[in-house]
């Protein structure tokens, strides 16, 4: 099954697999836990950095 969120959050609840995806490029394809603490690309560490309040 394939869902769409743009809500990091929700992603977080819902995820076995998350791809991020820039312009139609994946970004990352990982776990949540992987994608929040070893972000692989600044546009990762962007999205997650400017959602990180919902976590703290």
């Amino acid at each position: 099954m394939v869902m769409v969120s743009h809500d990091l959050a929700e992603a977080s609840y819902l995820e076995q697999n998350l791809v991020l995806l820039k312009n139609g490029l994946i970004e990352q394809q990982s776990s949540f836990k992987e994608l929040y603490t070893n972000p692989q690309t600044d546009y990762v560490r962007y999205f997650v950095g400017s959602q990180r309040k919902l976590y703290l």
